[in-house]
């Protein structure tokens, strides 16, 4: 669950800050390049960009839900930096 001054939608992280800290679910559904994919969620997509090492060993198939975190303003335009990936609803 979200702490109350962190953003929770996608919608929400595309007016953000720089740095701003998130807890967005929703889906990743593409590979967009080599280092982002882009992420689906009720209000909206965006892209994503997870450093391989943060990637769970099990559970992380196509359009499985997972919940990410914080805003990586850039020149061309937002994408969330994904510090953990958390896949829901899987038992491990």
């Amino acid at each position: 669950m979200p702490l109350p001054w962190m953003v929770s939608t996608v919608a929400g992280a595309l007016k953000a800050a720089d740095d701003t800290k998130t807890m967005v679910e929703g889906q990743i559904v593409r590979k967009v390049d080599n280092e982002r994919d882009e992420f689906n969620a009720a209000t909206g997509t965006v892209k994503i960009d997870i450093d391989r090492k943060h990637l769970p060993t099990k559970g992380l198939e196509p359009n499985a839900k997972v919940r990410h975190n914080e805003v990586d303003v850039i020149k061309t335009g937002v994408e969330i930096e994904v510090k953990k990936v958390e896949v829901l609803g899987l038992s491990l």
